[in-house]
């Protein structure tokens, strides 16, 4: 690689580019170490940039005071440069450094920088959310980092706040904002879009879809972000969801709020009221009976781990039920009564009938209820059944054995 670049009055090495950059911010000619910034190879630039970490902030890993100290300073560091004009290589850079060499609160700082403007905040936004996607999924499929339980629970309600502020702020699609971050060609760019666009989206679960109807992917992709990261087993423990409830609670309207809602509700053990707010989504949606049940199921499996919970959500499509028929709304009726059944008949298909029996309330009709216990009976039996038909056999080919 060519190390040296063509400069007004001769050939400059990359490394004195680099040291006069330094020496522009120092003294706050933010336009010219630019321009000197600008004109270094990019690979080249993360390179001096993992040598030299502590230029990045203007504090090193001795103290937090020098970290306060350097936050309230307006002066201008190269972090803050580089989030401004080339974010990709600051991401790539805060990838590469050691962790001994700069703390991860202190990169998570510098991609928090101060910044001015509605555009420039969501961008910026966009630059965290990736560098906290990747600290997570670093996580995750490797030991590299081992990261207490409250750090991660930290990147965790960040990333989601993060997400929260693009939802609320109507980002559809990161490309959105993509286009102002300069050249779509760049290597470095592409690797790092092409990870946060599947981040966190790839595993949500099929019946998703089905609770909020069909809708383009592109128009909710920090939605669906957030629901993938509330419904992700292994992040979403470490999530304060209380916290982020309340900021959710206080969101302007935007597609998908009242389904994160549910998700919250739900993994903080609200089912009651996760579940009325569901149902209320999926009557008053006109979604196909079929779609709407098989997803209300799942949604219910997800979040139902005892039988009581169960005879929670089994109890509120009831009453929900009850109060169609008051209201005298022939389709939500139907739609519930639909739900309501295919409740039963999933438990049926999964519950020993004493514990099916047990949720029938006490003024329940018997003509109506009677099919389930049925079909849960005859499961229960023909399982048994089975179970002795199997132990028979064995005992039989046991004796053969023994004869020969």
């Amino acid at each position: 690689m060519d190390r040296t670049v063509r400069a007004s009055g001769g050939v400059m090495a990359p490394k004195n580019i680099f040291a006069r950059a330094m020496l522009y911010l120092e003294l706050d000619d933010v336009e010219r170490a630019m321009k000197d910034i600008l004109s270094l190879d990019a690979e080249i630039l993360i390179e001096f940039c993992v040598a030299y970490p502590q230029l990045l902030s203007g504090f090193t890993r001795a103290s937090d005071e020098d970290q306060s100290e350097a936050s309230s300073n307006p002066h201008c560091y190269l972090g803050e440069l580089l989030l401004q004009c080339l974010p990709w290589v600051l991401l790539e850079v805060l990838a590469q450094i050691h962790r001994d060499a700069l703390s991860v609160e202190k990169r998570v700082a510098i991609l928090s920088s101060r910044v001015t403007g509605v555009e420039q905040t969501k961008k910026n936004a966009i630059i965290l959310i990736n560098f906290l996607e990747y600290l997570l999924m670093e996580t995750q499929h490797t030991n590299s980092l081992e990261v207490p339980r409250h750090v991660r629970g930290a990147w965790t309600n960040k990333l989601a706040l993060s997400y929260l502020y693009l939802c609320e702020q109507r980002v559809a699609h990161p490309r959105d904002l993509f286009a102002g971050f300069g050249d779509g060609s760049c290597p470095i760019r592409a690797q790092w879009a092409q990870r946060h666009v599947r981040a966190f989206v790839d595993g949500i679960p099929f019946w998703v879809d089905k609770l909020q109807g069909p809708t383009v992917v592109d128009d909710r992709c920090y939605v669906m972000k957030l629901q993938g990261l509330l419904l992700s087993d292994r992040h979403a423990r470490h999530l304060n969801a209380e916290s982020f409830l309340s900021e959710l609670q206080k969101c302007a309207a935007f597609s998908g709020q009242d389904l994160l809602l549910c998700l919250v509700l739900a993994s903080e053990g609200q089912l009651a009221e996760s579940s009325t707010m569901l149902l209320a989504m999926l009557t008053h949606g006109a979604r196909v009976e079929g779609d709407a049940s098989q997803g209300y199921i799942q949604y219910c499996t997800k979040f139902c781990k005892e039988p009581q919970q169960w005879e929670v959500v089994l109890s509120v499509a009831l009453q929900e039920m009850e109060r169609a028929y008051d209201r005298e709304s022939m389709a939500e009726r139907r739609t519930l009564e639909h739900l309501h059944g295919s409740l039963l008949d999933y438990l049926a298909q999964t519950m020993p009938p004493q514990q099916l029996l047990a949720m029938i309330p006490n003024d329940g009709s018997l003509a109506y209820y009677m099919p389930f216990l049925l079909k849960a009976l005859t499961r229960t039996k023909a399982r048994n059944l089975s179970k002795r038909t199997i132990a028979v056999a064995m005992e039989f080919e046991r004796q053969a054995d023994a004869t020969v």
